[in-house]
């Protein structure tokens, strides 16, 4: 769930700097309902679509959907890979620190699974169907929610003109301190169990 709303991050701060990024967004939407439709169409008893497919006119939703991407390639407006979205809102830096994180968190890798799922006692090991979350996992959520919510905003109140962007403006200044003086103080290598 912090990973979509990190990726809205995202899009609304690409849309605060570019009126047109919207399109690209569109155009991302109709790519990915293209593949969708394409993939319906390739395996027609797929449980989860099948049915479905059978009660729509593929031929004119594609149809449909190569117009659509078509249009905003006209604009020069195409389909963007994750990358690219947070590349247009000026984060990479977040992609490539905090998105990364939480992707390797939410796909099921050995890791993953092990901080889910496996408690250590010694040389005993037990498998369980979940584990809370360790407090540093729940302090990293919650400063990343915090700092995407207080700059959402401040951009937000930026853009619109409002008077309360200064507020939170200095929210953020007040949040970076925080989290400097926690990482100051934080020991060096702590376990995250």
């Amino acid at each position: 769930m912090i990973r979509s709303i990190v990726e809205s991050y995202a899009d609304m701060c690409a849309a605060i700097d570019d009126s047109g990024y919207v399109e690209n967004m569109l155009a991302t939407f109709y790519a990915q309902s293209l593949s969708l439709l394409n993939n319906m169409i390739r395996a027609p008893t797929n449980l989860f679509h099948g049915d479905l497919a059978k009660k729509l006119d593929m031929d004119g939703l594609k149809a449909n959907m190569i117009k659509a991407l078509a249009f905003h390639a006209g604009h020069n407006r195409k389909p963007l890979k994750t990358y690219e979205r947070f590349k247009r809102a000026g984060l990479q830096d977040i992609y490539e620190s905090l998105y990364w994180n939480l992707c390797l968190s939410g796909h099921n890798t050995v890791s993953a699974f092990e901080r889910r799922h496996v408690i250590r006692n010694g040389s005993d090991i037990q498998v369980v169907p979940v584990k809370p979350n360790s407090t540093v996992e729940l302090a990293m959520y919650c400063d990343a929610l915090t700092l995407v919510l207080i700059d959402c905003a401040f951009r937000v109140h930026k853009f619109l003109d409002t008077n309360l962007a200064a507020n939170y403006e200095k929210r953020m200044s007040e949040l970076k301190a925080f989290r400097t003086a926690v990482h100051a103080a934080a020991p060096p290598d702590q376990d995250r169990s």
